[in-house]
């Protein structure tokens, strides 16, 4: 009878355990689902393309102007992740070819403002900006 009850405990124990562990697991995602769609709302805030946007004129001063090689750009959703330093990293697509990238990182600053704090450009953007 001892060796039921013990038996019988240990299942009961080992069935909460795993169903703790489970209801852990689920909100872990969440937590990271919430956090993907907060950097994402950042990253195509007003506020953050303030931001990045003098990258655009840096590198092409007719951008978005007829006579400029930059027309258009687009946020790559798949490329927003967090910097482990600091930031939010992600990508650009220039005129919707995904040869012309700019890989940008956006922070907070102390005011709690967003300031773009570095930018990269792809090789095939480099050399079409050149010509």
């Amino acid at each position: 009878m001892k060796k039921i009850v013990i038996i019988f405990l240990s299942i009961i124990t080992l069935s909460s355990a795993m169903f703790l562990g489970g209801c852990s697991m689920l909100n872990s995602r969440s937590e990271k689902e919430n956090e993907n769609s907060q950097m994402i709302k950042l990253v195509e805030s007003k506020e953050a393309e303030k931001a990045f946007y003098h990258w655009f004129t840096y590198v092409d001063p007719q951008a978005f102007k007829k006579e400029g090689f930059i027309q258009s750009y687009e946020i790559d959703r798949n490329s927003i992740s967090k910097n482990p330093m600091s930031g939010i990293d992600f990508d650009i697509i220039i005129n919707g070819d995904s040869d012309f990238i700019i890989s940008c990182n956006i922070n907070k600053n102390s005011d709690g403002e967003i300031e773009s704090t570095s930018a990269t450009y792809s090789d095939k953007l480099s050399q079409a900006l050149e010509r």
